[in-house]
C-alpha cells in the first residue's frame, strides 16, 4: 500500500497513518492555569525531549476535535499562551483511567482536576499545580509555540524549558529514575496503551573493537 499525502487528505488519513504507526508514544499529562485562574489538565501523546542541554521538552497540541461546536483551540494551548507555564505529569499504569477521564469534551475553561477530584499540589517554581500520585513531574515554562498549518488537522509545537523536576523516592535507584520502577504508560493507535513491563535489551555496538 502506497500513500501520496500530496493526493489524499492528511486529516484524518496522515493522522490514522501515523498514530497507528509511530507507537507506543510517552504520555505528556499537562496541567495549566487559566487567565481566570481555573486550572486544566489534559494527556497529549505528541511527546518528547527536543534537547539536553538547555533542557527543553516539545509537545504538539493538535486542533480539538469536539461534538458541541466549540473553539478549536485547546484549553492547554490557550493556557500557555497567556501564562506560559505548565506541568508535565508522567503517567503510570495506576493514572491510567484517571489520565483517560481528561481526554473527555469537557467546555472550554472547565476544570479537569475539579470534575474528577485529582489531588495536586502547588509546584515549586511555575503557578500550575502538580499531579500528587504521578511520580515524576517537570515544570516548565514555554520558551516558544511553533504554528504548523491552519484548520483541522493544524498544530501548534510547544517547546518548553524544565525549571525543575520533581522525582518520587520510590521511583528511583541510586538517585536516579528506575524504568523498571516508573511503571509508565505510552499511547498506541485508536483507544490503545502500553505498558512497559515487557522488555527486552540490546548492548549498543562498539565499532572497531
Amino acid at each position: 500500500m502506497e500513500f501520496d499525502l500530496s493526493q489524499i487528505p492528511a486529516q484524518p488519513t496522515f493522522y490514522l497513518l501515523a498514530s497507528n504507526a509511530i507507537q507506543p508514544r510517552p504520555i505528556a499529562w499537562i496541567s495549566t492555569v487559566g487567565s481566570d485562574g481555573s486550572t486544566n489538565l489534559a494527556p497529549f501523546s505528541f511527546f518528547t525531549v527536543a534537547c539536553i542541554a538547555p533542557p527543553v521538552l516539545s509537545v504538539t497540541l493538535t486542533w480539538r476535535r469536539s461534538s458541541t461546536g466549540l473553539s478549536p483551540e485547546k484549553d492547554t494551548l490557550r493556557n500557555l499562551r497567556t501564562n506560559g507555564e505548565c506541568v508535565i505529569n508522567i503517567v503510570t499504569e495506576p493514572l491510567a483511567a484517571s489520565m483517560n477521564q481528561t481526554c473527555g469534551d469537557y467546555p472550554p475553561q472547565t476544570s479537569e482536576i475539579d470534575v474528577l477530584g485529582i489531588t495536586t499540589m502547588p509546584s515549586r517554581q511555575v503557578g500550575p499545580p502538580g499531579v500528587v500520585a504521578s511520580p515524576v513531574r517537570f515544570e516548565c515554562r514555554l520558551r516558544q509555540l511553533i504554528p504548523l498549518g491552519e484548520g483541522p488537522g493544524s498544530s501548534h509545537i510547544a517547546l518548553l524549558d524544565v525549571l525543575h523536576v520533581h522525582a518520587d523516592d520510590a521511583v528511583l535507584s541510586n538517585g536516579m529514575v528506575d524504568p523498571d520502577k516508573l511503571a509508565s504508560v505510552g499511547k498506541l493507535g485508536g483507544d490503545g496503551y502500553a505498558t512497559t513491563d515487557n522488555r527486552f535489551f540490546l548492548p549498543r555496538p562498539i565499532i572497531g573493537q
